[in-house]
């Protein structure tokens, strides 16, 4: 799916460079449109804007190019400092504690996975995921 317009310089900066890339891969497919489409799991429509650099990628079709056309692009090649802050305003982030209504014994840090998953602007999923121990009686 296509991303709204950018507003930031380095969401231009990016643009411009996937969309090179993604023409040099585009150059060499032998296959259809559809076909190149379904390797980054987009439309025909969405992959048009890609390739025409009128859209700005998200995460999800920024990994499958990288896994299925070795393109990579950064999107940091330049100074930091340069970039602004997207708030409107200049609140704190906000760190809080998840109470569980229950108790875990012997609960091993190997044995839990956390995961940021970004869903819409301004929106994160967590995604916490605990593996137990199967317990057999005797």
């Amino acid at each position: 799916m296509a991303r709204t317009k950018p507003q930031q310089p380095e969401d231009l900066r990016f643009i411009e460079m996937f969309s090179k890339r993604l023409n040099e891969e585009y150059g060499k497919h032998r296959g259809s449109d559809a076909e190149f489409a379904r390797k980054l799991d987009v439309s025909r429509a969405a992959l048009k804007k890609y390739l025409d650099g009128k859209a700005m990628p998200g995460v999800r079709t920024v990994a499958l190019a990288y896994a299925n056309l070795n393109i990579n692009v950064s999107y940091g090649k330049f100074d930091a400092k340069l970039l602004r802050s997207r708030a409107k305003s200049n609140r704190q982030s906000v760190e809080a504690q998840l109470l569980l209504p229950f108790a875990i014994e012997s609960l091993k840090q190997e044995n839990i996975d956390i995961a940021l998953v970004d869903k819409k602007p301004n929106r994160i999923e967590l995604n916490v995921s605990i593996r137990f121990a199967n317990r057999t009686s005797a």
